[in-house]
This record gives structure tokens, C-alpha cells and sequence, in this order.
């Protein structure tokens, strides 16, 4: 892996790294929200779908408790927990 790869790797890291502590850490409905939009601005060049599906998240925020819709962002962060180990592997080859 060159320079160049490994530097996209990282910020590509970076980005599923912020997502999982701002999901992990919302204690409310308002930050859970809030969370979620600001992720999804940032993995829109990246992963348009994945975008929708933290906009999905930031609207559902708002009309479900938050014990309810824990289960859902506990799914989603431990989905990228394991991106997070595979690019993890990638950089260390």
C-alpha cells in the first residue's frame, strides 16, 4: 500500500471513527439527532446510502422514545466497529 492509499484509508477510518463516538455518546433524542446529521454530511461523497440510513436515524430520533431506537444505532456501531477492524487489518499488511 503507497502513501497515497494508506492516507485514504485513514481518513476513511476517521470518518467511521466520529460517527460511532457521536452515535455511542447521544444521550438524548436532541443529540442522538444531531449525531446523526452531522454524520451523514460526511458520508454522503462516500456512501450515499449509508447517508440515508443515518438521516433515517436522525428522523426516527424525533418520533421514537430513545429505548427504542437504541437497539438500531447499537446495530449500526457495531457494524462499523467491524469496518473499523477490517481497515485496521488493511493498514497493518
Amino acid at each position: 500500500m503507497d502513501i497515497e492509499q494508506y492516507e485514504q484509508l485513514k481518513a476513511f477510518r476517521d470518518v467511521i471513527t466520529d460517527t460511532i463516538e457521536g452515535l455511542r455518546h447521544a444521550g438524548s433524542q436532541g443529540s442522538l439527532a444531531a449525531a446523526a446529521d452531522a454524520a451523514a454530511s460526511r458520508w454522503e461523497p462516500l456512501d450515499d446510502d449509508f447517508a440515508k440510513v443515518l438521516r433515517d436515524i436522525r428522523s426516527q430520533a424525533w418520533s421514537m422514545p430513545l429505548q427504542q431506537i437504541r437497539p438500531v444505532v447499537e446495530a449500526v456501531v457495531a457494524h462499523l466497529e467491524a469496518q473499523v477492524g477490517e481497515i485496521d487489518r488493511q493498514m497493518n499488511a
